[in-house]
């Protein structure tokens, strides 16, 4: 087999990875983020119009669409579009669309940026991205931003570990923060193959990782107001020992 260094760079957000998620899901249940978000927020307005923006392969649109809200889906990989259609039988909008493009079907009351997925975008992008989502909301409509924390990432997370796909591939994930402000996930993917015997593939993607300070200036710099932030699901407050960051801002 050959070695990591000599294999070809392929995406890193593809059906594999989907798979992998679902077989071993990370952090806290997209259903249990979605019961939080209902109680906390969505449940205070009056038939809000929800966009879930990178909402990749469809586990938080599943969710609220169970409960019954307006959603639509946006997001830059169009094969993660085709994979929630089938997954879990969805039958709400979806634009393939860059998160830097304008949102179609806007405006909408509630945009929701779950799952660090604000943090995939390069650093140099963020006040632009933050811009792209204040005018997909009408005059007053609330934001929803979730990211690492990465006060406790640096203290508690395994600098590499194992995870296994429901179809019997396993991956190899290392995070390399030598770079100030940075995380680089590397995955070492293994496909089992027809005729026995594995097929390797190398798989990188870069996280930004923004403290609570610089999250909640660029959040002002865009226009918008915080009116709440939590350290984790439970609606707890930041804390360097919590792992989320949770905004709940409102578009002056």
């Amino acid at each position: 087999m050959e070695g990591p260094q000599s294999l070809k760079e392929e995406p890193f957000f593809d059906e594999a990875y989907a798979d992998m998620v679902l077989a071993e899901p990370r952090g806290t249940p997209p259903g249990t983020q979605v019961e939080f978000l209902d109680r906390q927020i969505l449940s205070h307005l009056s038939h809000p119009r929800v966009l879930d923006h990178c909402c990749g392969f469809g586990r938080h649109l599943q969710a609220l669409t169970a409960k019954g809200y307006d959603v639509a889906g946006l997001d830059g990989n169009a094969e993660f579009l085709v994979f929630a259609r089938r997954e879990w039988n969805l039958d709400v909008p979806m634009f393939a669309a860059d998160g830097l493009d304008p949102v179609p079907g806007g405006p909408y009351d509630v945009l929701l940026s779950l799952d660090a997925s604000f943090s995939c975008f390069p650093r140099a992008s963020a006040t632009a991205l933050l811009n792209v989502m204040r005018e997909a909301l009408k005059p007053g409509g609330e934001l929803v931003l979730h990211i690492e924390n990465p006060a406790f990432d640096e203290r508690y997370l395994n600098e590499r570990g194992w995870f296994r796909g429901r179809n019997g591939q396993m991956a190899l994930e290392e995070r390399d923060t030598s770079e100030p402000g940075i995380c680089v996930l590397i995955q070492t993917r293994f496909h089992p193959q027809p005729g026995g015997g594995y097929r390797a593939s190398l798989h990188r993607q870069r996280l930004c990782y923004y403290t609570d300070e610089e999250m909640r200036a660029l959040l002002r710099s865009a226009g918008f107001r915080v009116l709440a932030a939590w350290g984790d699901w439970r609606g707890r407050p930041v804390d360097p020992d919590r792992s989320d960051l949770i905004y709940h801002c409102r578009r002056d």
